[in-house]
C-alpha cells in the first residue's frame, strides 16, 4: 500500500495482539492499539483527501467533456486526466479495500479481548467508527468506478450508428463483466436502477468477451458490434467497453409527438441519457467487497427521428453543455460562449482567430436577441422567433450558425481582413455611409434571410446620394468578389466601407479573387489526392448539412 501502510499496518500485527490477549498482557495490548488508533486517523485522512481529489477529476473530466463539444480545443487535457485518473484510482481503491480488511479484524480482536473495559471499550467504540468512515470511502469510490471515455454524439438520430465508450476503473480482471447500456430520461436514472425496466430507445448488454485483450480492433460497423476490451498501457488491467450500435428507434413513453415537442424541454425536465450499469455477478461483488451497484451516466443527448431537427437539437445542447438547467443566465455569460463558439465554428485550423467578435459585434447580437435585460433566456436563445422584415421567422440560434457558417464557407478570408462589416444595423450602415461625399458601399448580414450579406450601397442622384440595399446568397461556387463583379449596382461604385471605417477600393475585394478556389474550400484539405471536410471542432460528429461539419 503507498505511505507504507504495508508496514503500518502488516498481518504480523493482528498476531502479535492476539499473542499480548493471549498472554493476559492487556496494559501493552491497550498501548499498541492506542497507538494503531492513531495512525488509522492519519491513514483515514490520507485517503479522504485521495478520493476527494478523484472526485474532482472526474468532475473537471465532465466539465472538459462539455467544453469540448462547444469549442475547445481541449482534447490533450482529456487525455491526461483520463491517465491520471484510471492511474490513481486503482491504488486508492486497493489501499481502502486493505485497510477494511485489517481495521474488520483489528475490532474483532478487540471485541475478543473481554478484559478491555474503560478506555479499551472506548477505544473499540473509535475503530468501529474508523471502519465506518472507510466503508463509506469505499461506496463514493465505487460510485465513481465507471467513467465514460468517450461521450457519444450530443445528439442521435434514428437509424444512425453512435459509439461511445466506457472504462471499469478496477485494476483487478472482472472476467464476468458485462455492462448494460440504457437510454431513458434523466430523471428515470435512480427508477431505471431499481426496477430494471426495459426501454424502448436502446437497451442492450455488452459481454466482456476478451476481443480487445491480445490486440486492438475496431468495432465492426457492418454488424454494429458490442465489443470490450482490456487496457493494458501501465501494465493495468482495466475494463474498457468500446459500443458501437445503431439507434433503431425514436420512441417516447409519454406519447407525445417528439419531433415537435423533444427540444422544448430538452433543458429542463425531459433530458435523456445513455445509463451505463456494470451487470451485478459474484466476481463483481468479491472484487468490491459489497453489494453496491456499479453505474454511470452520459452527458445529456437529444434523441431525434431525422436530421430536419439538427439545428434546434444543437441549440439545445450547446445550451446545456455551457449553462446545465439554467433556464436564464446573465448576459456577460452568454457573450462569451457566443464569443467562444464564433470562434471556433469558423477558423479553419489551430491557430486563434485573426478577427474575433469585438465589443460592437456583441452589443449587436444582444439587441438581435432583443432581451431587453441583462439577462437572457434560453426560449429567447434558441426558440423564440425573430421577425425579418421580409415576414421570415428564424431563431436567434438559427441567425447565429447561418451568419457561421457563410463565413467559413465563403467568407473567411474577407472577413479576416476587415472587409465585411458584418454585424452592423441598416441604420448605423446609413450613418457611416453619410459621411461620405463619393458614393460607396458596405457589407453587412442580412437581418431578412439568415446567412445572406446586404449591399448597402450610397448612390448619387439629383437629390444628392441615396441608399439602395441588394441582398444576395453566396453559393459555394460564387466569391464575394464574384458577386461585386456582378452586381449591376456596384459598377460605378469604386470604393466600400471597411472595418476601421474608412474608405478602400473596392479592387481589394476583386484583388482575393486570384485566390478563389482557397476562398471557396477554406473549410477542406487535400490528403493523399483525395479532397477531405476538414471539420472545425465545436460539437462531436454531427452536422447541420452535408457542407458545414461542426465536430
Amino acid at each position: 500500500m503507498s505511505f507504507g501502510w504495508a508496514e503500518i499496518f502488516p498481518v504480523e500485527t493482528i498476531e502479535h495482539l492476539n499473542g499480548l490477549a493471549a498472554n493476559h498482557n492487556f496494559p501493552e495490548l491497550l498501548h499498541i492499539l492506542t497507538i494503531l488508533e492513531q495512525d488509522l486517523i492519519t491513514a483515514l485522512k490520507s485517503l479522504h483527501e485521495k478520493n476527494d481529489q478523484i472526485s474532482k477529476d472526474i468532475g473537471e473530466l465532465k466539465r472538459q467533456q462539455k467544453l469540448i463539444q462547444i469549442g475547445e480545443n481541449n482534447e490533450k487535457k482529456i487525455e491526461q486526466l483520463v491517465q491520471t485518473i484510471t492511474q490513481r484510482f486503482p491504488e486508492i481503491f486497493s489501499d481502502v479495500a486493505n485497510l477494511i480488511k485489517f481495521v474488520s479484524r483489528l475490532q474483532e480482536e478487540v471485541l475478543q479481548s473481554s478484559h478491555l473495559h474503560g478506555s479499551g471499550l472506548n477505544l473499540s467504540s473509535k475503530i468501529q467508527d474508523i471502519l465506518s468512515k472507510l466503508q463509506q470511502v469505499r461506496s463514493e469510490l465505487i460510485s465513481n468506478a465507471l467513467i465514460v471515455k468517450k461521450q457519444p454524439e450530443p445528439v442521435l438520430i434514428k437509424g444512425e450508428p453512435f459509439e461511445t465508450e466506457v472504462c471499469l476503473l478496477f485494476t483487478a480482471k472482472v472476467p464476468s463483466a458485462q455492462v448494460r447500456c440504457r437510454i431513458i430520461p434523466e430523471q428515470d436514472v435512480k427508477s431505471a436502477l431499481v426496477s430494471n425496466t426495459v426501454h424502448p430507445q436502446f437497451d442492450h448488454i455488452v459481454h466482456n468477451d476478451n476481443s480487445f485483450d491480445n490486440k486492438e480492433r475496431e468495432p465492426d460497423e457492418n454488424d454494429g458490434a458490442l465489443a470490450s476490451r482490456h487496457d493494458q498501457e501501465n501494465e493495468q488491467r482495466l475494463v474498457s467497453f468500446k459500443i458501437y450500435e445503431q439507434l433503431d428507434s425514436i420512441e417516447d413513453n409519454n406519447i407525445r409527438p417528439l419531433a415537435e415537442e423533444w427540444d422544448a424541454t430538452m433543458t429542463t425536465e425531459h433530458k435523456w441519457v445513455i445509463l451505463y450499469e456494470i451487470v451485478d455477478s459474484a466476481d463483481l461483488r468479491e472484487l468490491i467487497g459489497c453489494d453496491d451497484s456499479v453505474w454511470t451516466i452520459s452527458l445529456p443527448i437529444a434523441l431525434i427521428p431525422d436530421s430536419n431537427q439538427l439545428l434546434d437539437a444543437h441549440g439545445a445542447i450547446v445550451w446545456d453543455r455551457a449553462f446545465g438547467s439554467q433556464e436564464e443566465v446573465e448576459w456577460s455569460e452568454l457573450s462569451e460562449l457566443l464569443r467562444r463558439l464564433f470562434a471556433n465554428l469558423i477558423r479553419s485550423n489551430e491557430r486563434p482567430l485573426e478577427r474575433p467578435l469585438n465589443g460592437s459585434d456583441l452589443e449587436y447580437l444582444r439587441n438581435k436577441l432583443n432581451s431587453g435585460t441583462d439577462s437572457c433566456s434560453y426560449t429567447l436563445f434558441a426558440k423564440t422567433e425573430v421577425h425579418g422584415p421580409d415576414g421570415n421567422k428564424f431563431s436567434f440560434w438559427n441567425y447565429f450558425i447561418s451568419v457561421c457558417k457563410v463565413i467559413r464557407r465563403t467568407l473567411l478570408n474577407y472577413w479576416n481582413r476587415g472587409l465585411i462589416m458584418g454585424f452592423i444595423s441598416v441604420e448605423e450602415s446609413e450613418c457611416k455611409l453619410g459621411q461620405w461625399t463619393e458614393p460607396a458601399f458596405l457589407l453587412r448580414f442580412s437581418d431578412e434571410t439568415p446567412g445572406s450579406l446586404d449591399f448597402v450601397c450610397s448612390r448619387k442622384s439629383s437629390n444628392g446620394l441615396e441608399l439602395e440595399t441588394e441582398c444576395i446568397q453566396l453559393k459555394e461556387e460564387k466569391t464575394l468578389a464574384d458577386a461585386v463583379r456582378d452586381s449591376d449596382k456596384m459598377q460605378n461604385i469604386q470604393y466600400f466601407c471597411y472595418k476601421g471605417c474608412g474608405l478602400r477600393n473596392k479592387q481589394e475585394i476583386l484583388d482575393l479573387d486570384s485566390n478563389k478556389e482557397a476562398l471557396i474550400n477554406s473549410p477542406v484539405e487535400k490528403r493523399n489526392g483525395d479532397t477531405q471536410i476538414n471539420p472545425v471542432t465545436v460539437i462531436d460528429g454531427a452536422i447541420y448539412d452535408k457542407d458545414f461539419q461542426i465536430e
